[in-house]
């Protein structure tokens, strides 16, 4: 039977709770990102980890790559986003310190934004094309170096949890830079909060990290023909997990 519906006061409360956490973890990790990019990563899954008591969220951790992750270079992209919880689940996946792409508007938001650039991110200028191209160069680059990104395919999220219309971006990017794939899924974030609500219901949360996608020797004609089997994949796994819910 699921968890009751938190009071409006109580969920406020862990709100409160949680971004004043968040401000301080997020803040103590860009400092020490500095120096120490996996220390910084504890950090940052420390963060997530509290926020998700903070919400009674059971959130677990599903992982098809059992050979586990060398340093560098993947591109985790999150094939589905239907909730705001996932501010506190996607750098919780991270198995490897990452960076993300961010639009201007996200960089200027409080906590979150604030904290991101400091921790890496590339910022996006939509509304200025050419910087927009310059900053994804930019993002290549890192990749090639052994960076990793965690970027959602759909860039938005789904007001009524079906599959958004996928861009090409992440896709061209992975095989641009010859980085590894790890398509990620989300299951349960919607049902604990979902779009346009703001108290969170306590309960079960899964983060999916499906088989990665060698792309080497993949080039720019590939890209369409990757985007249609990562939602295959997405497709697949959401209805696999429909079919198992009791």
């Amino acid at each position: 039977m699921p968890a009751s519906l938190p009071s409006a006061p109580r969920s406020a409360a862990r709100w409160a709770a949680s971004l004043v956490s968040t401000a301080v973890g997020l803040t103590g990790a860009a400092l020490v990102r500095l120096v120490d990019a996996d220390t910084a990563l504890r950090l940052i899954h420390g963060t997530c980890a509290l926020a998700h008591r903070i919400f009674e969220l059971d959130v677990r951790l599903r992982d098809d790559n059992p050979g586990g992750y060398r340093r560098g270079s993947y591109v985790f992209i999150v094939l589905n986003q239907t909730s705001l919880l996932e501010t506190f689940l996607l750098p919780w996946l991270a198995p490897v310190p990452y960076r993300i792409i961010v639009n201007i508007e996200y960089a200027l938001m409080p906590i979150f934004g604030w904290s991101s650039v400091p921790l890496g991110a590339r910022v996006i200028i939509r509304q200025w094309p050419a910087q927009a191209k310059r900053a994804i160069r930019r993002a290549i680059a890192d990749l090639r170096r052994g960076d990793s990104y965690i970027i959602s395919i759909e860039g938005r999220r789904s007001p009524d949890g079906a599959l958004q219309p996928y861009k090409k971006g992440a896709v061209v990017m992975a095989i641009e830079a010859e980085a590894t794939i790890v398509p990620v899924i989300l299951r349960g974030a919607r049902e604990r909060l979902p779009f346009g609500a703001w108290r969170v219901q306590p309960g079960p949360v899964e983060v999916h990290l499906l088989p990665a996608i060698d792309t080497r020797g993949l080039t720019y004609d590939d890209r369409d023909a990757l985007v249609a089997r990562l939602r295959t994949l997405a497709s697949t796994a959401l209805r696999d997990a429909r079919t198992d819910s009791p």
